[in-house]
């Protein structure tokens, strides 16, 4: 698996090359050894990450762009953080899609037979500046229909007016109540938004609400018609009665993270499913210290940890996490786990070629 993480600013792409960075810093704890990779490069289209297309050319190559915690911010810009480096000016949903674009044309260019699938791991709306929140953040719906942000999940301000609007807004019903009058006259259209989340049920039948689904299943072919699958997970952190009122949170129950991805892990597996990516809006941070040591901790680390403790083969590939609103590029046991900060600062390109014969990702593909 090949992970790139693009993060733009005002006239600079920083370009993180990942899983095979020879600046990386390993750690074992409990059996499960987490690696946090700290190389950066200027170069954008940087050659070194193709270097093995050629080798799988009976492969199926895909794409994962991801984004996190956008929460409204169409426009705003500021300070990004990886490491101890500071880039001003990024961010803003016009230069996201963009870059998003960008990324996906040139991996397009490499691998003409390849699949691009754009998620995001939770907190597209709430907390939204004004011409978002004045728009009940419809406005930010058509943003992401636009750059073609179609798989996603929950996060806690989904919650911040009931999990009921946040399923209009998606689905571009009008207001069921009345609001100001920009927001009354705003077309609502439907988002074209698929949710999957696998740990909250309703209290009252213990069924996911909305008829959302645990899991979303896409399926990719070989030029010669050989066909297999990729599953996406959804969750959403647990720690929901400390995030939002009484009222919004309290109809519905949050099942351990861990256990229901190791729950549905093994319910893809035994339908043949060993592509597997989980979106989760569970935080983490790779930072380095003044002593140039870099580790990546969080609550999306402690949840893979258990994960490999419940089912240490199992055979979740991607970790795209959110929540923490901070940059994180690292791989847990086989998982590798990656967050984009927040507000369209940053962005995951994550980058593996699934073998049809195998069903799941080539584990080395250098």
């Amino acid at each position: 698996m090949n992970y790139k993480a693009l993060l733009t600013s005002a006239n600079v792409l920083l370009a993180i090359e990942g899983l095979f960075s020879r600046n990386s810093v390993q750690a074992a704890k409990k059996g499960v050894t987490i690696t946090t990779y700290t190389y950066t490069s200027l170069n954008s289209k940087n050659t070194n990450i193709w270097g093995s297309g050629k080798k799988h050319a009976k492969d199926i190559p895909v794409q994962i762009l991801g984004i996190n915690d956008l929460h409204g911010g169409l426009s705003r810009t500021g300070n990004a953080y990886i490491g101890n480096n500071k880039y001003v000016q990024a961010g803003s949903a016009i230069r996201l899609g963009s870059y998003l674009n960008q990324a996906q044309n040139y991996f397009k260019q490499h691998n003409k037979n390849g699949y691009t699938f754009r998620v995001e791991s939770g907190d597209m709306v709430g907390a939204s500046p004004s011409n978002s929140a004045l728009l009940q953040d419809a406005s930010t719906m058509h943003a992401l229909k636009a750059m073609n942000i179609n798989i996603g999940t929950l996060g806690n301000h989904e919650f911040d007016e009931g999990l009921g609007e946040f399923h209009r807004i998606i689905s571009g019903k009008k207001p069921t109540k009345i609001y100001n009058s920009a927001e009354m006259n705003y077309p609502h259209t439907p988002s074209g938004l698929q949710i999957t989340i696998a740990n909250v049920v309703k209290r009252s039948n213990n069924k996911i609400p909305f008829n959302w689904k645990p899991y979303i299943i896409k399926t990719v072919k070989t030029p010669n018609g050989k066909k297999t699958k990729i599953a996406f997970i959804g969750i959403l952190t647990k720690t929901m009665p400390s995030l939002t009122t009484y009222k919004n949170y309290h109809p519905y129950k949050y099942l351990d993270e861990a256990t229901t991805i190791a729950k549905y892990d093994r319910i893809l597996r035994k339908k043949g499913i060993k592509a597997i990516i989980v979106m989760a809006h569970t935080g983490v941070a790779s930072t380095v210290d003044a002593q140039g040591k870099a580790t990546t901790t969080g609550a999306s680390v402690d949840i893979l940890k258990k994960l490999y403790k419940i089912d240490p083969h199992n055979s979740v590939d991607v970790y795209l996490a959110g929540h923490s609103h901070q940059y994180a590029n690292a791989k847990v046991g086989h998982t590798n786990l990656v967050q984009a900060i927040y507000s369209g600062e940053a962005y995951d390109n994550v980058i593996g070629y699934i073998d049809p014969k195998t069903h799941d990702f080539v584990k080395k593909q250098r």
